[in-house]
């Protein structure tokens, strides 16, 4: 299980696991993320979360950027932190065909998200809710 603080970057992931894998133990004051309920009407689709920032720095730099490495557009989950996501698919297989051509593109970091009504939640319930 991988969990970001709050001053996201690269280097703030913090791997929480098998203790002879190096894993720690949650701390006792850990929250869990809570997702919105998802309803049948929502739009949901599959996308690849490739970068986040804090949302005092200004967004429009790591826009550029994100778009001119991909020639693609770039879309940003507003929050704390902004969270910068391309493609949009509806089956774990064209997500997952977005994710390797991301991470050709050199962001290693990349991974899968589900996004419903502009909020992120997690993969397996949007995978849950498109019936996949």
């Amino acid at each position: 299980v991988y969990i970001l603080t709050k001053s996201f970057n690269t280097a703030s992931w913090i791997y929480y696991g098998r203790r002879e894998e190096g894993g720690r133990y949650f701390p006792k004051e850990f929250k869990k993320i809570k997702t919105p309920k998802l309803k049948k009407k929502d739009d949901v689709f599959l996308t690849v979360q490739i970068g986040a920032i804090l949302s005092s720095t200004d967004p429009v730099y790591e826009l550029i950027k994100y778009e001119r490495l991909f020639s693609s557009e770039v879309h940003v989950l507003h929050g704390d932190p902004m969270r910068f996501y391309t493609g949009k698919a509806t089956t774990a297989g064209d997500a997952d065909a977005i994710l390797i051509k991301v991470r050709k593109a050199g962001v290693q970091e990349a991974f899968l998200i589900g996004i419903s009504n502009n909020k992120r939640i997690d993969y397996n319930a949007a995978l849950e809710h498109l019936g996949l």
